[in-house]
């Protein structure tokens, strides 16, 4: 049997692993099964075509438990376009931090959650010796406030341009507020600037994405209609700086009308 798996989420107690399909192929055509259970193999690979081929002739290896260890962009393109694919259940970052606050009973707001998440490694290790050092220090079954926690742990309060942008992509909820966070932190002038060259870098990936099925969860999900409006207000501002009142404009979608207007002056 066989799995696709992200490879950073691979485990490192292989009996085998390869680097690439061809160096896989005529060693396990020669591997011998052991008495009990199944050899453990990992195949790494960034060929869409080898992993492919692979999973055609998959069954010929049916008694070898192979990962095939890949990127997360590789992994989208083949789930798209392979519905059979078959893909390791791995648990979020975010999922497991949760599972971690329970197994501890840390009591937090839900919005204190987020924020602790976002101050702190999310490597399971470092998660797990955060939350150790919140129980040794503040306790557990303890409702804890966001004062409290900051006696333990460095809150990152910071909201970046480019979460923003996101935001505005998306039509969030909270985007006008994430925007006054951000302005609080970076100011007008890098906030702008920013979000121009994060919107560059998503057209990028949104052309690649159009052209090829290659492309994060971000990236497909947002609105290609809202994508382009975004790119008219920061691009054609004419000397409108000021971020509020462009992502204003942008919401209302009336920024043809202050470019004609400014044109016939």
């Amino acid at each position: 049997m066989y799995q696709l798996i992200l490879e950073k989420s691979a485990s490192k107690d292989y009996d085998y692993l390869f680097d690439k399909f061809s160096s896989f192929y005529p060693i396990a055509n020669l591997i011998t099964y052991p008495l009990r259970g199944q050899y453990k193999i990992g195949v790494k690979s960034d060929s869409v075509e080898d992993i492919q081929t692979f999973m055609q002739n998959a069954e010929a290896y049916s008694a070898l438990m192979i990962d095939v260890l890949v990127q997360q962009s590789i992994l989208d393109y083949l789930t798209m376009y392979n519905s059979d694919a078959v893909v390791a259940t791995t648990a979020k970052p975010f999922d497991t931090f949760k599972e971690l606050l329970s197994q501890r009973n840390i009591l937090l707001d839900k919005s204190l959650i987020s924020l602790l998440y976002s101050s702190i490694s999310h490597d399971y290790a470092e998660m797990s010796a955060t939350l150790d050092l919140i129980v040794n220090k503040l306790g557990s079954h303890v409702l804890i406030t966001e004062k409290m926690l900051s006696t333990v742990i460095v809150l990152n309060k910071a909201v970046y341009p480019r979460e923003v942008l996101l935001a505005y992509l998306r039509m969030d909820r909270h985007r006008t507020k994430k925007l006054q966070d951000c302005l609080t932190y970076f100011g007008n002038d890098v906030t702008v600037g920013a979000m121009v060259k994060n919107l560059k870098a998503i057209i990028k990936d949104k052309r690649v994405y159009l052209h090829t099925g290659k492309g994060n969860g971000i990236i497909r999900n947002l609105n290609s209609v809202n994508i382009l409006l975004m790119y008219r207000i920061l691009n054609f501002r004419r000397g409108l700086n000021d971020v509020v009142l462009l992502m204003d404009l942008y919401e209302r979608g009336i920024y043809d009308d202050i470019i004609q207007r400014d044109s016939s002056e």
